[in-house]
């Protein structure tokens, strides 16, 4: 893993899937196992270092093996940046969810969280109290947007990204996925009702503010969107 600190006192972990698999998963196939089925993992093994045995029943409930190490990549990377911030050790930090799916630190509610994985990463972002961020990573697919343009982006968008490359496309996916997270409505709200037009972000059509936005092409074939603020929004 490595950790990025960034402005704000906001820092970011990244985990690399493959590698916390292979570390933590005895007698592992690396190259099948996003092909396999669900293995039960013990509490006794590597994984104890991040997981309490009461963890392990959510762990051990998904069908497939690729599941299980997305999420507990996921999961990881915060305990990671909280014990980086001092809160305690990784095993001891509880996440749990709020009816939408957003993480949260019962130990500490007023610190704002937000997790997300694609392809060979997990990512996480851990803010200051009392302020909000949220973080969305997709890996770049060549071709693959072409059949995400009409479900995620507006006419409008759609004239603006037309000809622009797939790194431009996967940029404002991201950006509009990482506002979704921002304002905890997720897949509650529609993506086309969020717009990123002449570099401004749109809800309902009417321009946001308040919101600062970092995006960036990550490890050459991610792109990832960044959006924290004050906690009163």
């Amino acid at each position: 893993y490595h950790i990025r600190h960034f402005e704000q006192g906001i820092d970011l972990c990244f985990v690399h899937i493959p590698s916390f698999a292979a570390a933590h998963i005895p007698d592992l196939d690396l190259s099948a196992f996003r092909r396999q089925r669900q293995r039960v993992l013990s509490e006794t093994g590597p994984l104890s270092r991040f997981f309490p045995a009461g963890d392990f029943h959510r762990i051990n409930s998904f069908k497939a093996l690729k599941k299980q190490v997305e999420w507990m990549a996921g999961k990881a990377a915060v305990k990671i940046l909280a014990n980086k911030r001092g809160l305690g050790p990784e095993h001891d930090i509880r996440i749990a969810a709020e009816p939408g799916g957003a993480p949260y630190l019962p130990d500490f509610p007023g610190l704002p969280v937000s997790i997300s994985h694609s392809g060979d990463y997990a990512a996480c972002a851990l803010g200051e109290p009392n302020g909000r961020v949220a973080l969305d990573l997709e890996q770049i697919e060549t071709g693959r947007m072409q059949s995400i343009v009409r479900v995620a982006f507006s006419e409008r968008e759609i004239r603006q990204l037309q000809g622009r490359s797939d790194e431009a496309h996967y940029l404002a996916w991201t950006m509009k996925e990482a506002y979704l997270k921002y304002i905890r409505m997720g897949f509650a709200e529609g993506l086309k009702k969020v717009e990123i037009l002449d570099g401004r972000l749109l809800h309902h059509g009417q321009e946001v503010s308040g919101v600062r936005i970092h995006s960036e092409i990550f490890d050459e074939t991610y792109a990832l969107t960044l959006m924290y603020g004050a906690g009163d929004r």
